[in-house]
């Protein structure tokens, strides 16, 4: 009786292991990639975006206010890990592309729910499901 016991505890604790040890290479594996840094129009940022969106579906915001053109892009890519990543590009002037202004990670618990752009501030604000500011940045007009 007890070998069996400890056979399957032993079984649990190695299922256990395997489960931590996949996860925890998932989320290496995402955030081995950078995004880049600039690209040409909208459609290569979303593309980037559902290229490297894992297990997950993309959410996009879009905000266009008082000179500046700002899209956000997010997404849980595991499978079982209730985290995101976070991209947020602004437009330049004179259509010289997007540019990454900010790549944020946010683990469980606080994810993220949505951002949103206060035009008084000039800050893009992220903020979890419970309501919670994550992070704010500013953001400039367009160069």
């Amino acid at each position: 009786m007890t070998t069996h016991f400890t056979r399957l505890v032993s079984t649990v604790c190695l299922v256990a292991w395997a489960i931590v040890a996949t996860t925890a290479c998932a989320t290496a594996a995402f955030a081995a990639e950078e995004p880049p840094k600039h690209l040409a129009d909208q459609s290569q940022v979303r593309a980037w975006v559902e290229a490297h969106k894992g297990f997950g579906m993309p959410e996009y915001a879009e905000f266009t206010l008082i000179g500046r053109h700002v899209l956000v892009a997010w997404n849980c890519p595991f499978s079982g890990v209730s985290s995101n990543y976070a991209y947020a590009y602004r437009e330049l002037a004179d259509a010289k592309g997007w540019e990454l202004v900010n790549a944020s990670f946010f683990p469980q618990p606080e994810i993220l729910s949505h951002a949103y752009f206060d035009s008084r501030s000039g800050k893009l604000v992220y903020v979890s499901v419970g309501g919670k500011e994550l992070k704010s940045l500013a953001i400039g007009p367009r160069d």
